[in-house]
């Protein structure tokens, strides 16, 4: 599990804490104790087990496993193709 995820999850956390009104209210929910509630929203992940992000990720419905799509960058052969057009700009007066 990234931080990615986990900064995703913890905003889930406090949209539920603040909808239902307690980080103990969420706990439940979750099934999890509040302490691990209260740990996750402190970035205390060190001793948090991966199934258990995983839990309280399915259970406020975030999808963790969507997979970030990968930028693709114009290849060299684009730019030898565009440079000499980019380094002489266009008149604007005929």
């Amino acid at each position: 599990m990234t931080d990615l995820q986990k900064e995703q999850i913890l905003q889930a956390i406090k949209d539920e804490v603040s909808r239902l009104g307690s980080q103990n209210k969420v706990a439940t929910k979750c099934e999890v104790s509040s302490a691990t509630i209260s740990q996750m929203l402190n970035h205390n992940w060190e001793l948090i087990k991966a199934e258990l992000w995983q839990k309280v990720a399915q259970t406020l419905d975030i999808n963790t496993t969507e997979q970030w799509q990968q930028l693709k960058l114009p290849t060299t052969e684009w730019y030898s193709a565009c440079y000499p057009m980019l380094k002489t700009p266009p008149s604007l007066f005929p």
